[in-house]
């Protein structure tokens, strides 16, 4: 049993030591030492206590008993493998030179993983996914492999550190997972119900698809859908500013209405497709690529101005102005079918001249405005 700081100065084998091996606080480093067994005894941490692996892989033949709150670091400076026959308490990787710890299969950890300074946590080309009750610290690389996160606990914080995740889902039975810096999904983003991702005003780029059955909340943040042909639901959360802003020549799709507290960005060669949605949009309109709706409404409703700039020219299907601010037309507008303004003004010199809105499609198909 060890109840303080330790550190092995030679290797264990069913000879030289016999019966289980407790941590019952503090830190029992191995030393880079092996440690054997194959008479069944038990490597037990507990709660509160570190277990430090500086071997290439963590010791075999022992029955594993890691508690709940318990931590094991996997500390060397040549490669190791991170052991998934167990599941872990707390789960850390750090070292002094670049090193690189890869995943020997699917791993769950009910506590939180801390990625080290120099250390590259990777997922195996296989890929492996991981579970992760507690918190992700990443101050390395995570290298995702195209491997599934899976964030199952309560209240959660996310720190990315600037490596990207492939396909992010949050799906604990309830709380909030907040963000503590900007975050990048090469692939798909799921918020799953009774759940809450919290952006904490920073940045989202998704290259998948966006699926929220719980809370989003976007803080001062853009999201930023830089995939292709991507599909969005947004759920009852609203976006702040929204970007599509991927691949060249793809469509993105609203799958349900979509709310805009800031600006609203089509970029060149991309297409966002609204299909019977409706768009509330509380910023600015800048659209470089394609908008298609077919018969939803799009509402400018900011009581500050508001600006739609499309130099190809802007068509709606149905427009609102509301919420008092003055709306300028950058470009030309067109609404095919009906313009409803509530309050505010119409401002078509913003521009730098007269630009031109058009209400209908043709002289048989005129628009009405109320």
């Amino acid at each position: 049993m060890c109840s303080s700081d330790l550190t092995l100065g030679a290797a264990i084998t069913d000879v030289n030591v016999t019966g289980n091996i407790i941590v019952q606080s503090g830190v029992f480093d191995n030393g880079g030492f092996a440690m054997d067994e194959a008479g069944g005894d038990t490597l037990q941490v507990n709660n509160g206590a570190t277990f430090r692996v500086g071997t290439a892989t963590y010791p075999a033949g022992f029955y594993d008993s890691l508690q709940t709150t318990s931590t094991v670091e996997y500390n060397s400076n040549s490669a190791q493998t991170i052991d998934a026959s167990m599941t872990y308490g707390n789960l850390s990787n750090s070292a002094i030179a670049p090193n690189t710890n890869t995943l020997g299969g699917n791993i769950d950890i009910n506590g939180d993983l801390t990625i080290g300074v120099n250390v590259t946590f990777d997922t195996d080309p296989t890929p492996y996914n991981i579970n992760i009750a507690g918190d992700w610290t990443n101050s390395g690389t995570f290298t995702n492999n195209a491997n599934t996160v899976t964030f199952d606990g309560g209240n959660q914080a996310i720190t990315s550190g600037g490596s990207a995740f492939n396909i992010l889902a949050i799906n604990g039975a309830s709380g909030t997972k907040t963000m503590l810096d900007a975050l990048d999904a090469d692939s798909n983003i799921t918020i799953a119900v009774n759940n809450t991702l919290d952006a904490g005003g920073f940045n989202i780029n998704v290259g998948g698809n966006w699926l929220n059955n719980g809370i989003f909340t976007a803080g001062a943040g853009t999201v930023i859908f830089d995939g292709g042909n991507q599909t969005i639901t947004s759920g009852v959360s609203a976006f702040n500013s929204f970007s599509i802003s991927g691949t060249a020549s793809t469509a993105d799709t609203l799958k349900d209405a979509l709310n805009a507290g800031g600006n609203l960005t089509i970029a060149a060669n991309n297409t966002l497709v609204a299909l019977n949605n409706n768009v509330t949009i509380s910023g600015d309109w800048s659209n470089s690529g394609t908008f298609t709706q077919s018969s939803g409404t799009v509402t400018f409703n900011s009581a500050s101005p508001q600006s739609i700039t499309n130099t190809s020219g802007e068509t709606f299907s149905r427009l609102i102005f509301s919420g008092g601010g003055t709306k300028s037309l950058n470009d030309n507008v067109q609404v095919d079918t009906a313009l409803t303004m509530t309050s505010g003004d119409i401002d078509v010199t913003a521009g730098g001249s007269n630009d031109t809105l058009i209400l209908g499609t043709s002289a048989s198909n005129e628009g009405t405005l109320t």
